[in-house]
């Protein structure tokens, strides 16, 4: 991997500060298990870890369909067949429950985000400049009610419990939004959506998914397909000013593999002094690889 990075960020949390750590080098990243998903998982997009369950995202699609560009997708007959789902699952793979999520074209669920409450998550249509709806989802239950829709493509999520906004990524990450949230619903979107800001030498990314950090900073894993392969990266977002402050260019792969880990789901967390990270970047049979950064 190869770490960018930018001015430090205002803030000294400690989740911060250990991601900064973290995000400067791979060197120190160390195996810290797999966790083997024993139920078909379709195409992941999302993970929260929350207590001891992970909760994933994914869109299930006909292998044609799989196959051909954003725009056949969306006209063929048999997108009628895709549909989107959030499962529920223990620390052995097991899966505990599972709802489906969307509104006819809109089945394509994104990466998801937790409030302390409701696990948020986005589900588009399958193209660039389209329309998605937020679900809140109960992480008991799996009980789903739409919370807004959107007239674009929004592909990930991140929550800040601080004040209680909603951010989201569109199709390529070219546009950030932001709402303020009130009782679970939309009070008012903040701003207009704005371009993200990267420095030249910074790759460009396109987020699979997000999670809020803390001090208005998120953290971004995505995966670009560049010619014949894919590059993957995690990105350190500031949210007030619509920047990326911090890039690690991810070469991490499973054996055999050529996507990056994080290519579509990931979650960090800070454990006993370290960041532990999780990967699910492959489809059908999905393990969750997790990894130390010290």
């Amino acid at each position: 991997m190869r770490s960018h990075g930018a001015t430090n960020p205002a803030g000294s949390g400690a989740i911060l500060a250990a991601l900064r750590d973290a995000l400067a080098s791979d060197f120190s990243w160390t195996p810290a298990g797999e966790i083997q998903l024993k139920f078909p998982t379709y195409h992941p997009q999302g993970m929260v870890k929350i207590g001891g369950l992970i909760y994933l995202s994914s869109v299930k699609e006909p292998s044609e369909l799989q196959a051909t560009d954003p725009l056949a997708r969306a006209r063929s007959e048999r997108a009628r067949d895709c549909a989107g789902y959030l499962f529920k699952a223990d620390l052995d793979g097991n899966l505990i429950a599972q709802v489906e999520l969307g509104d006819g074209t809109r089945y394509h669920p994104g990466g998801l985000d937790f409030d302390g409450r409701w696990i948020w998550v986005p589900v588009a249509e399958y193209l660039p400049d389209s329309s998605s709806i937020i679900f809140r989802v109960d992480p008991e239950t799996l009980a789903a009610k739409p919370a807004f829709r959107v007239p674009d493509h929004i592909g990930d999520l991140s929550y800040n419990r601080s004040d209680d906004t909603l951010h989201g990524f569109s199709w390529g990450a070219r546009r950030h939004h932001t709402w303020k949230i009130v009782d679970g619903a939309i009070a008012s979107p903040l701003v207009a959506p704005a371009e993200l800001d990267r420095p030249d030498f910074m790759m460009e990314a396109e987020y699979q998914d997000c999670h809020y950090v803390g001090s208005s900073y998120a953290l971004c894993s995505s995966s670009t397909h560049f010619d014949t392969s894919y590059l993957g990266s995690l990105d350190l977002v500031d949210l007030d000013n619509d920047a990326v402050v911090q890039q690690l260019i991810v070469h991490l792969r499973p054996d055999g593999s050529d996507r990056p880990m994080t290519h579509n789901p990931m979650f960090f967390e800070r454990l006993n002094g370290v960041v532990r990270f999780y990967f699910a970047p492959e489809d059908d049979r999905t393990t969750i690889y997790m990894f130390d950064a010290a």
